[in-house]
């Protein structure tokens, strides 16, 4: 298991103090650590802008952003109040020392998508309430924003930021002008205009066209950054240089923690069963505050177990739930109750939540194969048995060509509810039961379910064997009566069922008697008690279907959210908003109802272990026309 992220591995609490006085910023929302990345020279030291020495803008790099680069990256734009700002991951560019310059066209792209009904209006309102710290009121005259003479400092890595509008008769040194609705048109037009007034030109129409065609993309300090690739062609037909950015998004909060901690800590935990989050602050100084429910995967720094924990035998005794009421970490309590081992850290946790009663939610994230749905199926057939639950409802997406089936709602719904049966079948197929009537089939074939007498003994068939001795003139009268007297016996034998269609009986028992989907629009005024829901691919459900049904849930029910939160990161920018997956875990964030799992190990064939690694690097291939 991998060091802790934070961790730095001091080998006493003062070492790690030390190493630890870097600024770290806690993630509200996620619930983690971000490192900033500081020069070395600067560690010990906290900046106060007011006294730095500003570089003179003639020596700092101009950078031109587009509406889709605010969008995509709202948090380049700094905001020290704002306690959702986040410092942007790895930004390639850098953009230290940066004067950065918003065309005023971006503003009137945010506005109008500000009081539209877009996924992205909420980010358009938070880039207004940000940029207003700047520009009201900063004391610049209408000449020095034009010739952009006068940046306004950020308060962050020396950063200056100005908004450009173009004069009025600046198109009159333009050799072509966009149309008026040619939004990436004019920012290119204002790109132009940046790099003019950094060569000193004016930008009120004087400059002759045929000197601003004489002009070429050469220069390096002022760069239009974007993604849009119709916009960088339109930079270029200006003369204007462009440059795509990125920026490494956040981890996203799972609910599950992996670190390696000091052994005196894990001797503590393990020894008091338990240990307080003060005495785990003072141990770990660099982690973050815990969420309600949140799990932690500890090992000891250079494996150094307590005496007799190896000997106790106890399965993970190494992951701890974060009680939030009590402050304190303790070993999993409910885990032992699913009577299965489980076969890794993260099904342990999913056990654990899964048999405790003050859990009403669980959001399940991991990719394809770890085992989401399959374990909750698993959990809830053994609990229908048990008598915990009355019913299990599988909330289905209907939107995906269901119409189009033949059949009633039951028969349309029978391919989208697969994963359920296969889940049961899974299950019932792993029971004393049916391995038995699996070894039997292996020994003696499919066609009973015990071995019959004649297979046991293997004696001849003593009417063939008649028939094959008599070679008189009635051998054909002999040899019907002997074929008569076969048929006769073979229908004396009961008619066994076969291995598999058994399995599929009960099977189909399981399902029609426990088991009910769901379209999501059928859910409304629906109040589920006394069940589990199970939300499948929650990732591609969008916000308003997510709320549809999370309020649905009555008492004594289990709602369990699934999804791959991997998927998310390849969705468009308001795809990832309006996730419901996403929804649901920020709905249910630090509620002690809520338990959020995040599994990590492949439970199916190394095949597809092997797919979910080399996804992305495929993925990159494939873009860059690699094969």
């Amino acid at each position: 298991m991998s060091k802790g992220k934070y961790y730095d591995g001091g080998k006493t609490r003062r070492d790690r103090t030390e190493r630890l006085q870097k600024r770290e910023l806690f993630d509200a929302n996620r619930g983690v650590i971000e490192e900033e990345p500081v020069d070395e020279t600067r560690l010990a030291q906290k900046e106060d802008y007011k006294d730095l020495d500003w570089l003179p803008d003639d020596k700092r790099k101009w950078y031109v952003i587009d509406t889709n680069f605010i969008l995509s990256c709202v948090d380049i734009i700094y905001d020290p109040d704002d306690e959702d700002w986040r410092m942007p991951l790895d930004l390639r560019p850098s953009l230290d020392n940066a004067h950065i310059i918003i065309p005023a066209i971006v503003f009137e792209e945010l506005n109008h998508i500000k009081d539209g009904h877009s996924a992205t209006r909420p980010i358009a309102r938070k880039a207004f309430r940000r940029l207003k710290k700047f520009f009201p009121n900063s004391g610049r005259s209408l000449q020095e924003i034009m010739d952009l003479s006068k940046p306004i400092p950020t308060g962050w890595k020396k950063q200056t930021i100005s908004i450009l509008p173009l004069h009025r008769n600046f198109a009159k040194s333009l050799p072509w002008v966009p149309a008026p609705t040619d939004n990436d048109g004019w920012i290119a037009v204002t790109a132009l205009a940046a790099t003019m007034i950094r060569d000193g030109l004016p930008v009120n129409g004087t400059v002759p066209v045929e000197e601003v065609l004489e002009r070429d993309n050469s220069r390096k300090d002022v760069v239009l950054l974007t993604q849009d690739n119709p916009l960088i062609s339109k930079a270029d037909l200006y003369g204007v240089r462009s440059k795509s950015y990125s920026f490494k998004e956040r981890p996203p909060f799972t609910g599950l923690r992996d670190l390696t901690v000091p052994a005196e800590m894990f001797e503590k935990f393990w020894q008091e069963d338990g240990i307080s989050w003060q005495d785990f602050s003072d141990y770990m100084p660099g982690e973050a505050p815990f969420v309600a429910n949140e799990y932690v995967v500890m090992t000891p720094e250079d494996d150094v177990y307590p005496r007799g924990y190896f000997a106790t035998g106890l399965p993970f005794a190494n992951v701890a739930r974060y009680n939030k009421f009590r402050k304190m970490l303790f070993p999993l309590r409910f885990m032992k109750q699913e009577q299965a081992m489980p076969p890794n850290a993260g099904i342990a946790t999913y056990y654990d939540a899964m048999n405790d009663d003050t859990i009403s939610v669980i959001v399940a994230t991991g990719m394809a194969g770890t085992g989401k749905t399959y374990q909750i199926v698993r959990h809830a057939v053994r609990a229908l048995g048990e008598g915990k639950y009355t019913s299990v409802v599988l909330i289905i997406n209907s939107n995906n060509g269901m119409g189009t089936l033949p059949g009633g709602q039951e028969r349309k719904l029978e391919p989208m509810v697969a994963f359920c049966k296969d889940a049961i079948r899974s299950y019932l197929a792993s029971t004393p039961e049916f391995k038995k009537k699996r070894d039997t089939l292996r020994r003696h074939g499919d066609t009973d379910d015990e071995p019959s007498e004649a297979k046991v003994n293997k004696k001849p068939n003593k009417y063939r064997q008649l028939v094959d001795e008599l070679v008189d003139e009635q051998f054909e009268k002999k040899r019907r009566r002997a074929e008569k007297a076969e048929r006769a016996e073979k229908k004396v034998k009961p008619n066994r069922k076969t291995y598999i269609e058994l399995l599929n009986e009960q099977v189909d028992y399981y399902y029609e008697r426990y088991f009910t989907a769901i379209p999501y629009e059928q859910a409304q005024g629906r109040t589920f008690e006394d069940a589990i829901i199970i939300v499948d691919e929650a990732q591609r459900i969008i916000v308003d279907e997510m709320e549809t049904f999370i309020t649905r849930l009555g008492e004594k029910s289990l709602l369990v959210v699934c999804g791959d939160i991997n998927q998310i990161k390849y969705s468009s920018p308001e795809k990832r908003i309006k996730n419901g997956l996403i929804f649901t875990r920020m709905i249910y964030h630090d509620w002690e109802g809520c338990a959020n799992i995040h599994l990590t190990d492949n439970m199916r064939h190394e095949a597809a272990d092997v797919a979910n690694r080399n996804y992305e690097k495929v993925l990159a291939e494939i873009g860059e026309l690699r094969f």
